[in-house]
């Protein structure tokens, strides 16, 4: 009976060891899978990131934007990536700032994105498009995230200045954007402005402050101090070699015919089809806007305030014109 009893209680002893050690290593394996798959969610968008949104009337996702602080990961060289192209061509980004007509590629980009088997994404704007080197690097980061998880050609559009991918170790993508005339923007944009109600009424000594959030060289020239300084000649001529470099096609709101004529030829993986829709779509609604009425006194008196922005325009038309011309 003792014997009995004595093997008993080591059978109960080690049925129980056996399961405080099967509980103990099972615990191990799912601490062990559960952070791995912190790992991997980092790398899928996360709500505190990111917040995707769905129109019922767009295909397209739009993006937040997050301010908080979150897990960065060590950037390659660029010589340990190796050579690439300047810029990339599955990869679009649209910069844009309001008033100057950007909207309408967005919308057509929303419509041809199915039938040219790429896809929108809308990055949420905030109030200012000029932004600290961190704000920059955060949203190249953030753009390469979705690029990652999403695997396809992308188009991207954000209100924000020019940025330098190449700063931060990232390919450039393809960037365009869109120029109206500075001083039909400008009368369009702040219609009750003190200087403008001024110069309507024949006033000889009024006085006008231009504002660089309203500039279109700063769009083109980047988020440095010295492009927000108005009529700088060294802003004027960054904008021109960023243009060159970075913008296969810059458009044009008052030559908006030959824009698209021009991106379906440089740009059709985005962009073929979309004349066709524009015709069926918004072509008898943008012939019907209308300018505003500018007296020739507050023409000339807004002329001499932006003149290197009068300048940029004049230049970025001619070079659309060429560009039509090279089509013929």
């Amino acid at each position: 009976m003792i014997r009995r009893r004595r093997l008993k209680q080591e059978l109960v002893l080690v049925v129980i060891f056996t399961i405080c050690t099967f509980t103990y290593l099972y615990s191990q394996i799912i601490k062990s899978d559960d952070s791995e798959r912190d790992d991997m969610s980092y790398h899928f968008p996360k709500k505190s990131l990111l917040s995707v949104e769905y129109s019922p009337n767009s295909t397209t996702e739009t993006w937040r934007l997050s301010t908080s602080t979150r897990k960065r990961y060590t950037t390659k060289s660029m010589s340990e990536l190796g050579k690439m192209d300047d810029i990339n061509p599955h990869f679009l980004f649209i910069n844009w700032m309001a008033g100057n007509g950007a909207e309408i590629l967005v919308f057509l980009l929303e419509k041809v994105q199915g039938m040219n088997s790429f896809r929108h994404v809308r990055l949420k704007e905030t109030p200012a498009k000029h932004l600290t080197s961190s704000e920059q690097e955060n949203i190249t980061e953030q753009m390469n995230l979705i690029r990652r998880e999403m695997a396809v050609p992308l188009s991207f559009d954000r209100n924000t200045d020019f940025i330098n991918f190449t700063y931060f170790d990232k390919q450039s993508p393809t960037y365009l954007s869109l120029v109206r005339d500075p001083v039909i923007k400008m009368v369009k944009q702040k219609p009750h402005d003190d200087f403008l109600q001024c110069a309507m009424a024949s006033e000889t000594n009024c006085s006008f402050t231009l504002n660089p959030e309203d500039l279109i060289i700063p769009l083109f020239c980047g988020h440095d101090p010295p492009c927000r300084v108005i009529n700088s000649q060294w802003a004027l001529e960054t904008a021109k070699d960023n243009v060159i470099r970075f913008y296969p096609v810059v458009g044009v709101l008052e030559n908006f015919e030959d824009t698209l004529k021009v991106l379906e030829k440089k740009l059709p993986q985005f962009f073929r089809g979309a004349e066709d829709i524009f015709n069926s779509t918004l072509f008898d609604i943008f012939k019907k806007r209308k300018d505003p009425e500018v007296p020739n006194l507050v023409r000339k008196k807004l002329d001499e305030a932006l003149e290197t922005e009068n300048n940029f325009y004049r230049w970025v038309k001619n070079r659309l014109t060429e560009q039509v011309m090279s089509l013929l």
